[in-house]
């Protein structure tokens, strides 16, 4: 590992900041005083521009770096983790009791 190498580390670890960022920005533009059903057109955009980041980075990561595989590895794990589920819906969107 040497200073040249580095920037492919920035790379998963900037995707993941930045993607969490805007993922949580665009959820928290979301009209509070709309339905449940209204609510899940612009989660669904929000969660697109959170997996296409993810994904992106890591096939970058694959194709330009293969010696840091694993890297790339992680962030398709990390993507698999963030399947949406009721509850976790609910959660970022602020609908539990």
């Amino acid at each position: 590992m040497d200073s040249d190498n580095t920037v492919y580390l920035a790379i998963p670890i900037a995707a993941f900041i930045v993607s969490n960022f805007l993922f949580k920005m665009l959820v928290s533009k979301i009209d509070s005083n709309l339905s449940l059903k209204e609510k899940l057109v612009p989660y669904q955009s929000a969660s697109v521009v959170r997996y296409a980041i993810i994904e992106g980075s890591a096939f970058l990561i694959l194709i330009i770096a293969p010696d840091f595989i694993i890297f790339g590895v992680l962030l398709i794990v990390y993507l698999i983790l963030l399947m949406p589920t009721e509850y976790r819906i609910k959660r970022d969107l602020k609908l539990l009791d």
